[in-house]
Protein backbone atom coordinates (compact mmCIF):
# COMPACT_ATOMS: atom_id res chain seq x y z
CA UNK A 1 0.00 0.00 0.00
CA UNK A 2 1.13 3.55 -0.85
CA UNK A 3 1.88 5.74 1.86
CA UNK A 4 1.77 9.72 1.75
CA UNK A 5 4.27 11.85 3.29
CA UNK A 6 3.85 15.85 3.09
CA UNK A 7 6.52 18.32 2.27
CA UNK A 8 5.08 20.24 5.16
CA UNK A 9 4.22 18.57 8.18
CA UNK A 10 0.23 18.59 8.89
CA UNK A 11 0.47 19.84 12.27
CA UNK A 12 3.50 21.96 13.66
CA UNK A 13 4.72 24.96 15.94
CA UNK A 14 4.06 27.41 13.44
CA UNK A 15 0.45 26.77 12.83
CA UNK A 16 -0.22 28.50 15.56
CA UNK A 17 1.63 31.95 13.75
CA UNK A 18 -1.19 31.70 10.93
CA UNK A 19 -3.91 34.02 10.98
CA UNK A 20 -7.35 33.04 12.16
CA UNK A 21 -9.18 34.24 9.78
CA UNK A 22 -9.07 30.47 7.47
CA UNK A 23 -11.77 29.82 5.33
CA UNK A 24 -12.83 26.15 4.87
CA UNK A 25 -13.51 24.37 1.86
CA UNK A 26 -14.44 20.79 0.23
CA UNK A 27 -12.52 18.25 -1.74
CA UNK A 28 -14.43 15.91 -3.98
CA UNK A 29 -12.71 12.89 -5.40
CA UNK A 30 -13.69 10.97 -8.52
CA UNK A 31 -12.45 7.49 -9.06
CA UNK A 32 -12.90 4.99 -11.36
CA UNK A 33 -11.32 2.69 -13.94
CA UNK A 34 -10.13 4.04 -17.12
CA UNK A 35 -13.14 5.16 -19.81
CA UNK A 36 -15.28 5.28 -16.76
CA UNK A 37 -16.53 8.41 -17.35
CA UNK A 38 -14.55 10.77 -14.60
CA UNK A 39 -13.50 13.78 -16.48
CA UNK A 40 -17.23 13.97 -17.70
CA UNK A 41 -18.91 14.04 -14.29
CA UNK A 42 -16.23 16.06 -13.26
CA UNK A 43 -17.08 18.53 -16.93
CA UNK A 44 -20.86 17.85 -15.04
CA UNK A 45 -20.23 19.28 -11.78
CA UNK A 46 -17.95 22.39 -12.89
CA UNK A 47 -21.04 23.01 -15.13
CA UNK A 48 -23.68 22.76 -12.50
CA UNK A 49 -21.66 24.64 -9.85
CA UNK A 50 -21.03 27.62 -12.60
CA UNK A 51 -24.91 27.80 -13.27
CA UNK A 52 -25.67 27.54 -9.21
CA UNK A 53 -23.35 31.14 -9.27
CA UNK A 54 -21.58 29.61 -6.77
Amino acid sequence: MASFKPSIPLTSDSAASVPSTRTSGEVHVITGPMFAGKTTALLRRIKSEGNNGS
